[in-house]
């Protein structure tokens, strides 16, 4: 069975509320949940799947751990498998960049993207968003 580690940076607690949700949909792979704030970068090596998440921030940053996070640690992701996740709000231009700065940073460090990001509007309790969640968590358990 697949390690999952599922890695994500919340400030309101929308982030840290669908990495939750994620674990609960992956959990007969008994996928651990760490804040990016805990975390020490070479611990992803013990991990098969890197689940990454962040909201947007601003005019299109990353959290403000997930970015202290990447502009203080070099990332070795060569060979690993990494799915993103993003929040945002289709109002602002820069919508769910964050998962696309995440995207940049898993090629940049020779990570491979196992699938397309989930990028969601609005807060993650909406119905639609969960609906996405277990879409996405279901394409993540047939690329598995």
């Amino acid at each position: 069975m697949a390690k999952i580690l599922i890695v994500y940076g919340s400030t309101t607690g929308n982030t840290e509320m669908v990495a939750e949700q994620i674990m609960d949909l992956l959990e007969e792979s008994s996928p651990e949940l760490q804040d990016v704030a805990d975390i020490n970068p070479e611990d992803f090596g013990k991990y098969d799947l890197l689940i990454m998440g962040s909201s947007t921030w601003d005019d299109g940053l990353l959290q403000a751990d997930f970015r202290d996070f990447v502009n203080n640690n070099e990332l070795d992701l060569s060979g690993k498998k990494v799915a993103v996740f993003g929040l945002g709000d289709s109002s602002y231009p820069d919508f769910c960049e964050a998962a696309t700065l995440l995207e940049e940073v898993v090629n940049k460090s020779g990570g491979e993207l196992l699938l397309e990001s989930l990028k969601l509007d609005g807060f993650p309790d909406e119905e639609e968003n969960e609906e996405k969640i277990k879409v996405w968590c279901s394409n993540i358990k047939k690329k598995m």
